[in-house]
């Protein structure tokens, strides 16, 4: 609509013409969806996604390759020790993490044991498993050696020696099964 200066007169017509644009302006509908973007959360240093992508391809279930000396061909007794002893390090610190998140805990028998029921997280079963079948694996390999270096000593006695000095070395906080059957967190006041 076209305002002359003569009708409405010479005052009048800017007025109406600003405020006739102020009306047709709005400001645009904002919805937030979260407080921080992706980019800030890395920027201050969270990858979740990424820690969980690592975590998985650090438990490729699979054989293992190993070399003649680790196979234990032509290897002496301190070969095996510290082949057995290496492998057994290997996943130690993914072990005492799941040991604290309750996903496993030390058994009576020495074994590491899947404690789905109290685990806190939400990793996979299949990386849990294959975790602590190599720990297993690896803790009845050097007990057969130790039982070995020691003539007159089983493979029972040396578990159950080992088991004494192992739950003094287990992470504060981890589970512990007890006497009576029941899982305990390990204190260390």
């Amino acid at each position: 609509m076209c305002f002359r200066a003569g009708v409405l007169g010479h005052g009048l017509w800017l007025p109406l013409a600003i405020a006739a644009l102020v009306a047709c302006v709005r400001a645009p509908n904002v919805t937030v969806v979260d407080r921080r973007t992706a980019l800030e959360l890395q920027a201050a240093g969270e990858y979740h996604a990424l820690e969980m992508d690592l975590k998985r391809a650090a438990l490729q279930m699979g054989a293992t390759a190993l070399t003649r000396e680790e196979a234990g061909l032509g290897e002496g007794p301190i070969e095996e020790f510290a082949r057995i002893y290496g492998s057994a390090r290997s996943d130690e610190e993914l072990v005492d993490s799941l040991l604290v998140r309750r996903c496993i805990g030390e058994a009576l028998d020495g074994l590491l044991a899947e404690t789905p029921n109290t685990c806190v997280g939400n990793d996979d079963p299949e990386a849990v498993a294959s975790v602590v079948a190599r720990a297993n694996r690896d803790r009845r390999q050097l007990w057969s050696f130790m039982a070995r270096m020691r003539p007159g000593v089983s493979e029972e006695d040396a578990r159950r020696e080992w088991r004494k000095v192992h739950l003094a070395e287990v992470v504060c906080g981890g589970q512990i099964q007890a006497q009576d059957g029941a899982w305990e967190v390990k204190r260390c006041d």
